[in-house]
């Protein structure tokens, strides 16, 4: 996890969303979708953070 919420400088985060959609009038049609974030903080040197991102 996060060392700190507003500026972590060390650990990760993940985060899952799912959702499941209906159209009104069936013009579409009815989908799902999925979303996966996945962040790591590293802490290089003392007044630095490199965050990298991985996403679906």
């Amino acid at each position: 996890m996060r060392d700190d919420t507003l500026y972590p400088i060390e650990g990760f985060n993940l985060k899952v969303v799912t959702s499941l959609n209906f159209t009104l009038e069936g013009i579409t049609g009815d989908y799902s979708e999925a979303f996966v974030n996945f962040t790591k903080y590293f802490n290089p040197v003392p007044k630095g953070v490199i965050a990298a991102r991985a996403s679906t």
